[in-house]
Order: C-alpha cells, then sequence, then structure tokens
C-alpha cells in the first residue's frame, strides 16, 4: 500500500470521525431542545391508578395507535349469571390523550431496571403494574393541578360517590400471602392464583382503572336485596341487637375523630363449626354495604401481612377478616403448617398491624375461632363475656346450638309451603348446629317439593 492509498484512508476516517463528533453534538442539541419542549413525568403507585381512572373518565382518547383488550370471568348482575365479560387496558404503547385542547402522552411503565421511567421509588410489583410514564408539552398542561384532580376523583371512586351512588361497595376478597412467593417485577402475575387474579381485573374495573365493554362496573356486583340481609337467617335476638353498634360506628366517623378516640372496632365470634359465624359476617356487609377482605395468616409472612394490611387500610371502612385463628396461633405460637423456604407470620406483627402505630383507622375488625382457650391474652381472651383487650377485640360474641326460638323462624322460613312439616323439624333439630339444621330443613322442603311436582 503506497503512502496516497494511506493518505486517502486517513481522510476518510478523519471524515467518518469529524461526523460521528457532529452526529452525537446534533443529538445533544436535539434532546436539550426536546426537554426544554417535552416534559417527561413519572406517576407512581396509586397515583398511577388514579391518574388512568381520570383518563378513562374526562380524557379524550386518541383513535390512533395500539390498543389493548382483555376478559375475564365474572358474575353479571343483569344476567344472573358468570360470564365472560371484556374490557380495555392500557399497554406500554404510548396512547394520546385530549384533556381540553392539551394532548398527553401515557404509556404503562415496562418495569425493570433499564426502563426509561424507572425513578427507583418503589420496587414492588404492584408499583410497577400501577406506574404511568406522561409526556407533555411544557406550558399546556398544570400537571400538579392534573394529579390532584386525579386523585380526588379516584378518592371519590373509592367512597362510592363519583356521580354514582348506586355503585355498591360491597366485595369480598381473599387476601392470601401466596405461600410467601415474592413475584419479581418483570412478572407481577407470578405465583398468583387465577381466582385472585379475576378478582384483582375486576376490583381494578370497579375502580374505573380498566374500561368496561358493553356493562358497566355495578352490574358485575352482586345484587344487594331489598330485604334485610339477614332475612333467612336465624341469629340470637342479642345478636341481631349487635348490629346497631357496628351502624353506630359506620355513621358516626366525625365524632371518633373530635375525641381522639381511633376509629376502629374489633369483634370475636366464637362457637363450635357450623354455627353462623362466617355467615354472620357475610350478612353484616351486605347490610352496611362494605368490603370484606379475609386475610388467610397461614399464607402470610410478616412482610406480605403488613402489605396486606396496608391494602385493606386504603379501602376504609371495611371488614377485615381473620377466620379460625386457633388453627394458625396457639397463643403466641404460629402452629400453621409451616414452609422451611421462608419465614411464617409472628405474633408480634398481627398486633402492630391491627392496633399499633400504624393506621387501623376506619377498619372493622372481625375474629373467629373455634377455641377461645387458645388465643393469647394481647390479643383477647373472655372474662366474664368481656374482652381482656379492648382496642384490638372489643366485643365477643359467642354463636352456639340453635334454640327453639331461632330453629322455629328458620323452619318457618324454608318450609313455608309445607307448614305441617314445620313442628316435626324443630323436634328433631334439638342440639343442631345451624347448618346442620338448615340442611335439614332444605331437605325436607327439596323432597315434598320434587314430590308435589312430579306426583300424578
Amino acid at each position: 500500500m503506497n503512502i496516497t492509498q494511506i493518505t486517502g484512508i486517513a481522510g476518510i476516517g478523519a471524515l467518518v470521525a469529524a461526523a460521528t463528533a457532529g452526529w452525537s453534538y446534533v443529538r445533544m442539541i436535539l434532546s436539550w431542545v426536546s426537554d426544554m419542549v417535552v416534559m417527561r413525568t413519572a406517576v407512581t403507585g396509586e397515583a398511577g391508578d388514579a391518574l388512568l381512572a381520570y383518563c378513562w373518565q374526562r380524557g379524550r382518547r386518541s383513535p390512533f395507535g395500539m390498543r389493548s383488550f382483555g376478559g375475564v370471568m365474572s358474575w353479571v348482575q343483569p344476567e344472573s349469571r358468570r360470564q365472560l365479560i371484556a374490557f380495555e387496558n392500557i399497554s406500554s404503547d404510548p396512547v394520546l390523550y385530549w384533556f381540553g385542547g392539551a394532548p398527553v402522552i401515557i404509556r404503562r411503565r415496562k418495569g425493570g431496571p433499564n426502563d426509561e421511567t424507572n425513578t427507583g421509588a418503589s420496587d414492588s410489583a404492584n408499583d410497577y403494574n400501577k406506574s404511568l410514564f406522561v409526556l407533555s408539552i411544557r406550558g399546556t398542561v398544570n400537571l400538579d393541578e392534573l394529579v390532584v384532580k386525579a386523585v380526588e376523583n379516584y378518592n371519590q371512586i373509592k367512597r362510592g360517590q363519583n356521580g354514582d351512588m348506586k355503585r355498591k361497595r360491597y366485595f369480598v376478597r381473599r387476601m392470601g400471602g401466596h405461600a410467601g412467593e415474592r413475584p419479581s417485577p418483570a412478572h407481577p402475575d407470578m405465583a398468583v392464583s387465577p381466582a385472585d387474579r379475576d378478582s384483582d381485573v375486576i376490583e381494578r374495573i370497579t375502580q374505573k382503572t380498566l374500561r368496561l365493554l358493553c356493562w358497566k362496573p355495578e352490574d358485575l356486583v352482586a345484587a344487594t336485596p331489598d330485604r334485610s340481609a339477614f332475612h333467612g337467617y336465624a341469629f340470637p335476638p342479642e345478636v341481631l341487637s349487635s348490629m346497631e353498634e357496628m351502624r353506630a360506628w359506620i355513621e358516626n366517623e366525625k365524632w371518633f375523630r373530635t375525641k381522639s378516640i381511633p376509629w376502629r372496632r374489633g369483634w370475636l365470634l366464637h362457637g363450635p363449626p357450623g354455627c353462623g359465624k362466617s355467615t354472620l359476617v357475610r350478612a353484616m356487609a351486605m347490610n352496611f354495604d362494605l368490603p370484606v377482605f379475609s386475610i388467610d395468616l397461614s399464607t402470610h409472612d410478616n412482610e406480605s401481612f403488613v402489605r396486606a394490611w396496608e391494602d385493606v387500610t386504603q379501602t376504609a371502612p371495611c371488614i377485615a377478616l381473620v377466620e379460625d385463628i386457633d388453627a394458625v396461633f396457639n397463643k403466641r405460637r404460629n402452629v400453621s403448617a409451616t414452609n422451611k423456604n421462608r419465614d411464617n407470620l409472628t405474633f408480634d406483627c398481627l398486633l402492630n398491624c391491627i392496633s399499633g402505630v400504624g393506621n387501623s383507622e376506619g377498619v372493622f375488625l372481625i375474629v373467629t375461632t373455634n377455641h377461645p382457650e387458645t388465643l393469647d391474652p394481647a390479643l383477647g381472651v373472655i372474662k366474664c363475656g368481656q374482652s381482656s383487650r379492648p382496642g384490638r377485640i372489643d366485643r365477643v360474641i359467642e354463636l352456639g346450638y340453635m334454640m327453639e326460638r331461632e330453629r322455629r323462624s328458620l323452619a318457618c322460613h324454608i318450609l313455608s309451603d309445607f307448614p305441617d312439616h314445620i313442628e316435626e323439624v324443630i323436634k328433631v333439630g334439638g342440639g343442631m348446629t345451624p347448618a346442620q339444621f338448615q340442611d335439614i330443613c332444605a331437605q325436607r322442603a327439596l323432597h315434598l317439593f320434587w314430590e308435589k311436582k312430579t306426583t300424578p
């Protein structure tokens, strides 16, 4: 290779280097100009859900860009059956919304350390799932005002005051710890059962962070009957009278706060299996239109229980239900089936969540047990019909075997078409639990019903 060729190659290399340096400089200028014109914002956690709900309700979506649809099985009230419903979600691809004449581009955060929307504010799977990345033209949108309006709107939805007073707050959600597994941010649905995924989707629909097609969010909630939720159940009068205490608690939040009394309550329901503890909780929730969070302690460790309790308190007022606590704790010892690969929930963590320094305002805690003698005094044991630890357990209600008065009430309801059989069933049902006696009445009613229908 002669000197001329070498000189030519060197010249080309110099030109390439100059062009590369020039392009880098141009890119830097363009990036600077872009930053001057375009505002990039990350909205994380619950605020991301709030902004998304506000976009669906108040924003005008551009018809361009990729759209994302999904489906989930749900109870549909107008159809009186469970069926597939469709909804629209926001994907990680950008979507253009118009607020008045101002454009706002929104996309869901992909998650992961290399994502440009990763602010490092939170590493939880739920926050990755909820966080949004927002682009807007500087000076066209007041983002502070937009986020504040979105949060106010979201709080109204949670309280059922978002221009839709017919929307019911009652639902039942299982709060399992998924055996202590912690899903990775890149796969937020890992280790989540299909039933829990469906429940989470329905909850997001009712909170309007997903756009429901064909139906309305209130159509996915089972209808509350016009008659009392206690109709058809035979609870003793002293149990029914305790409902006035719950009514007073719900209706007098302001009084609790003005007196600096924590606005929370705790009941212990005890009695043998089949005596109506779970049935009573469901009737209470339906009657007062409160959501129920059923917490499975055996599946939680300390970290997952703290997260679950935080979710509960964010939906207050609500009922937090801990069923069969004796199957998990004997005094302070966790006796549930242990998993060697994880830590189990500790009794101290349980106490600190329900009545410690954290917030439990608006939570009506109900604990059920078949063996109250196994409870630790720190939670509440029964002394002369009262709890040893007001503030955690304030009232103790015993549900036992059915007395004749309750048996008569239930038999008259189920066997109203066959009154000649009522007295016989009442006598047979002595010493039975409500579940056993209800089954006796139902079997007799069904037998007589089919006999009547099939007899020529």
